[in-house]
């Protein structure tokens, strides 16, 4: 049971170091891991460029050496100076096989440097090579996220709530509109309706008038009389 517990809780924390293992990341600890590895290269290239220098400067050393003792050789055989001469040429030889020596160690030295520093370089293309890639892949990973962002958005994934309650308004406004009309059609009608009987009351106070003219006319009084009153509209009309 505890083993099984235990693979569970390595899984989960495994599961979480690869998310946190983005490009970005993993680009930036590359870069990390290989200028840390040039700094060394560099250091030993150094080292062995420095030790390439001290050689020279003990061969350089040793041929002045060797003429100083040449020349005291010489001023010995000149002088008849057996025991000073015998003692100079020891150094002569000494030194000429120690300068043999010297000059085999500094052309290695110096093809172990030239070597140390061709290396050096490619290993410095080859890291700025990668810092070119590492800076080309980051870019491409932030493009790729922001793609996803608006793939998301354009499909609506995250706006079909709101798009919903878009929608609801409108069936709400169209709903409000259309009462409105008809509000607006049902007065124009009422409108019209009192203003048709007000004009037939009308026509029927000057037929009344005209008939009571007609009437006086016939009773040869020559004079009108006054015309019964129109009856009142219904319900007390009005416009």
């Amino acid at each position: 049971m505890l083993q099984r517990i235990w693979r569970v809780i390595l899984s989960v924390i495994t599961l979480g170091l690869v998310k946190l293992e983005t490009p970005e990341l993993v680009g930036d600890q590359l870069i990390e891991e290989m200028e840390a590895k040039e700094r060394k290269l560099a250091e030993d290239a150094i080292g062995v460029v420095a030790y390439q220098k001290r050689l020279e400067a003990e061969l350089a050393q040793a041929e002045k050496d060797l003429a100083t003792w040449t020349n005291r050789a010489k001023a010995a055989a000149r002088a008849g100076d057996q025991e000073v001469g015998i003692h100079a040429m020891e150094q002569v030889t000494r030194l000429e096989a120690n300068i043999q020596r010297l000059q085999e160690s500094v052309a290695v030295a110096r093809d172990r440097s030239r070597q140390a520093m061709e290396a050096l370089e490619r290993f410095k293309a080859q890291v700025a090579s990668a810092r070119e890639r590492v800076k080309d892949l980051k870019a491409r990973d932030r493009l790729a996220r922001l793609e996803s962002n608006a793939s998301r958005a354009m499909t609506g994934y995250d706006l079909n709530a709101q798009m919903k309650q878009l929608d609801r308004m409108s069936e709400q406004v169209a709903e409000r509109e259309a009462r409105a009309r008809a509000t607006t059609e049902i007065a124009s009608n009422d409108i019209n309706v009192r203003i048709q009987r007000a004009e037939m009351d009308a026509q029927r106070a000057e037929a009344a008038n005209r008939f009571a003219e007609l009437q006086a006319e016939v009773a040869g009084t020559g004079e009108a009389q006054a015309a019964p009153p129109v009856p009142e509209a219904e319900g007390g009309r009005q416009l």
